[in-house]
């Protein structure tokens, strides 16, 4: 992305190839892990509330 100024005028351009880029895999991974540890964090937190109350 540039900006560029001319006299009162600002021009902006966008690359469309910086613009449809896909998740890196990484990320996928990193967001699917953290998924699972939260609903792994949440679920033994319950298990122990249920533990705790003796329902």
């Amino acid at each position: 992305m540039e900006t560029k100024a001319n006299q009162n005028q600002i021009v902006i351009k966008m690359n469309t190839e910086n613009e449809k880029k896909m998740l890196p895999l990484n990320f996928i991974f990193t967001l699917a892990a953290g998924a699972i540890a939260g609903m792994a964090i949440i679920f033994s937190l319950f298990w122990g509330l249920e533990k705790l109350f003796g329902m």
